[in-house]
């Protein structure tokens, strides 16, 4: 197993001649009204945790797809989500959505390209951007991060290639430093497994990794979610019958219930849950929500 360490940015409240608040910067509208009713921009979350529990809603904005080819995708002001896993040459998708308060500036990357370029893009992406999804078929790869405009240098990302076997013993090992897993994906006989920490924070992690096929998939999920975990990373272990593996992540001994559902409604969202992951059933982007 070869494991890197690529330096990389978190988002970072930078310095700023407007008035504040306990939530950041404020600034005047754009449609026109006066700093008497200014705006509150809201810092970028950490977001390792696939922003669950930063916002009450969050509004779907669209499912951007890309049908193949080498394509890629930047998106001002929203963010991308986990790319779908299992959707193969035929063309990724990825959810593109918005928390229900205005952030601080960010730009969110999906790409679908051969396995070749693959490194190239990590190389543009992993300096400051957190990758919420990878996902391979053999020929091509899909993968989904985002960055903030304002950035600071306390953040490194890590890269892996554990075995299948091997996923849940490196996840536990490196929580246990700070290190939050955010995506993997199978690439042949190994995993890529991308993850980041934080060299600012002290907290210690608890993680727990759970397989499941397409029936098991919401019943693991919403028993991550009732023992305090958040989903941090989803990925496929095997492509035919696919089957997945969920990461949870939680501070030590945070054991209170969060929520998550699987479902193809995107009206969910609304209800203030975050994508955390999105795979392929019957043809169709299914959403892996948590809150």
């Amino acid at each position: 197993m070869r494991r890197l360490l690529l330096a990389c940015a978190l988002a970072a409240c930078g310095s700023s001649s407007s008035p504040t608040t306990a939530d950041g910067p404020v600034i005047p509208p754009i449609d026109g009204a006066t700093p008497d009713s200014p705006t509150v921009v809201t810092s970028i979350p950490d977001l390792r945790f696939k922003w669950v529990g930063a916002f009450d809603s969050y509004q779907l904005e669209d499912i951007v797809s890309f049908p193949g080819g080498n394509v890629k995708t930047t998106h001002q002001g929203d963010t991308f989500g986990p790319v779908t896993l299992g959707s193969g040459s035929g063309g990724w998708s990825t959810p593109l959505f918005a928390p229900d308060k205005v952030v601080k500036p960010m730009s969110s990357t999906a790409q679908l390209g051969p396995v070749a370029d693959y490194e190239g893009f990590l190389l543009g992406v992993l300096p400051r951007g957190v990758v919420s999804a990878v996902d391979f078929d053999g020929v091509n790869f899909a993968v989904s991060a985002t960055t903030a405009d304002d950035a600071d240098d306390t953040l490194q990302s890590f890269r892996a290639q554990p075995t299948v076997d091997g996923l849940a013993d490196y996840v536990t090992t490196t929580a246990q430093s700070g290190e939050i897993t955010t995506a993997f994906g199978l690439d042949g006989d190994h995993l890529e497994v991308i993850g980041y920490s934080v060299s600012t924070d002290t907290a210690t992690y608890e993680t727990s990794v759970v397989d499941a096929d397409d029936s098991a998939l919401e019943d693991q999920a919403r028993a991550l979610a009732a023992a305090g975990y958040i989903i941090t990373a989803v990925g496929r272990t095997a492509l035919t019958p696919p089957h997945y593996a969920l990461v949870g992540t939680r501070v030590a001994g945070a054991t209170t219930a969060r929520a998550a559902k699987v479902t193809a409604d995107p009206t969910a969202i609304g209800q203030g849950f975050a994508v955390v992951g999105m795979v392929i059933r019957n043809g169709s982007p299914v959403l892996i929500l948590e809150r």
